[in-house]
């Protein structure tokens, strides 16, 4: 690859639109990205019509020769369901009640089954973070619970039934949203407990979802000043969280996503491209950059040039992209796997009986 495919391989866009238009294959052009996020109401109208957008998506990809592209939706169960026409499934908080790691499995199959069914391969599931804050504005039910060794068992369960359909579960959000007051999509919340704690209650749940295998792991836009100091940026900008906790201590090897970059914790305007820089060197693999045809631009330029000037490490650069490709090369084997599980015939052909 070259300098140009290989910062585009870092970003999952997002787009407007229910099929291929001029600018969306512009964009591909431009930007070269590793994938794209699909959101309700914006690109999903029904089944039929969204898999033939994940199919033009993907053929796309292979006329401009570009790896199979990541597809990704908001896919959690509950409250949170990008496709509508799914299976009605409880939601987190719903599941906790039961206590039941068995059932949360059996929904993760059924989420895994129906987006893959769909062509979407990474689902941002399942929510990690520990509901300690009644106050809270973002996460409430789409939590398991309060107690963190139950919200790491049955975070574990579903990851377990979603990997088993062939789709990446992305556990979120790192490292942990469950005990904050305020929003991160208008401002920066902060987390103001010492290490012990957050390890007692935030990180654990992480820690169960790291030995699922767990694909990918989304960061929170969140601050932890007993970590970053009292000016502390979001966890999505630090790598003390990203690099140093999640991948040294912790011991992470899978693929950091950020979380949403056009929410107002991460700086907006002409500084989103300093802040996407920042993200990656702290850590991220993926950024994940909303519809705004400017954003787009500046986050890719900015990589660009950071790499072209040696402000990005290249060596960490091909790590990250190492990491993508993996992720990538486990979604097609998985793909083919349940397809040949799936076609008897298929299954006959392939043993050559």
């Amino acid at each position: 690859m070259n300098l140009e495919q290989r910062v585009g391989q870092k970003l999952l866009l997002a787009f407007e639109c229910k099929e291929l238009t001029p600018e969306v294959i512009t964009a591909f052009r431009k930007y070269l990205p590793g994938g794209v996020t699909l959101f309700r109401p914006f690109n999903i109208d029904n089944p039929s019509q969204l898999r033939a957008l994940t199919d033009a998506l993907q053929n796309l990809a292979r006329e401009l020769h570009l790896p199979p592209l990541l597809i990704a939706t908001d896919q959690e169960g509950g409250q949170l369901m990008s496709v509508g026409d799914g299976t009605p499934l409880p939601g987190n908080m719903a599941l906790g009640a039961t206590r039941s790691a068995e059932i949360a499995r059996r929904a993760g199959e059924v989420l895994g089954r129906e987006l893959s069914a769909l062509g979407i391969n990474v689902n941002y599931a399942p929510c990690a973070d520990v509901n300690i804050n009644p106050q809270n504005p973002v996460v409430g039910v789409r939590s398991f619970g309060e107690d963190p060794k139950l919200v790491g068992e049955l975070a574990a369960a579903l990851i377990e039934g979603l990997q088993s359909q062939g789709v990446a579960a992305t556990t979120k959000h790192f490292p942990g949203h469950g005990d904050t007051a305020s929003d991160s999509h208008h401002g920066l919340p902060t987390v103001p407990h010492q290490i012990n704690r957050l390890h007692a209650v935030e990180f654990p749940p992480f820690k169960s979802a790291i030995q699922a295998d767990t694909k990918l792991i989304m960061t929170a836009h969140l601050g932890i000043p007993s970590i970053d100091g009292a000016d502390a940026p979001p966890a999505t900008l630090s790598q003390n969280i990203l690099t140093g906790l999640l991948r040294h201590e912790l011991g992470f090897k899978g693929v950091i996503i950020t979380d949403a970059l056009d929410m107002h914790a991460i700086r907006q305007g002409d500084l989103l491209g300093v802040d996407s820089v920042r993200a990656v060197n702290a850590g991220a693999d993926l950024l994940l950059v909303m519809s705004k045809p400017e954003d787009q631009k500046r986050v890719y330029e900015s990589l660009l040039q950071a790499a072209q000037t040696s402000q990005l490490n290249m060596t960490e650069l091909d790590e990250s992209l190492a990491r993508i490709h993996s992720l990538k090369e486990w979604i097609n084997a998985q793909s083919s796997c349940t397809r040949i599980k799936r076609d008897p015939m298929r299954r006959t052909h392939a043993s050559g009986k």
